[in-house]
């Protein structure tokens, strides 16, 4: 039971750790566009932050589906063991599954989907730039 908690917050910290990843790789990116004004250079970063921020949206779901599926076994082990009752933590609710479109809506919320919120923050951001900067 110990092993399948340390697991979840493990989780929960990569999940973090790849929206510190791409917003660390979003300011490298502005600020070499900034000091070199080269169009490949800038075009090539972009790309690298591009997938990085899909790649880390990918990732938040597949977490969240991954929680979902912790959650629910540590769930049927705390009845199996007889360890679920008004003495413990009662009515716990297992996680719903996100999509992308999860992202317009204002009902719902959860650390993963305000994650997921601020890697479509951070795709826009990328996109608007490199736009702005290097196409019009």
């Amino acid at each position: 039971l110990q092993l399948l908690w340390e697991d979840l917050f493990h989780l929960r910290n990569q999940t973090w750790r790849t929206l510190e990843v791409e917003a660390i790789l979003l300011i490298g990116f502005v600020i070499t566009d900034v000091t070199l004004r080269n169009h490949y250079v800038s075009w090539l970063l972009a790309a690298a932050v591009v997938l990085s921020v899909l790649s880390g949206a990918a990732a938040t779901l597949h977490h969240r589906k991954t929680q979902i599926r912790i959650l629910t076994h540590i769930n049927h082990v705390e009845i199996a063991l007889r360890i679920v009752g008004p003495e413990y933590i009662d009515n716990v609710v297992i996680p719903t599954e996100m999509v992308w479109l999860d992202v317009l809506n204002p009902r719902r919320h959860s650390t993963p989907l305000y994650i997921l919120r601020m890697h479509a923050v951070l795709l826009i951001f990328t996109l608007t730039y490199v736009s702005a900067t290097h196409i019009l």
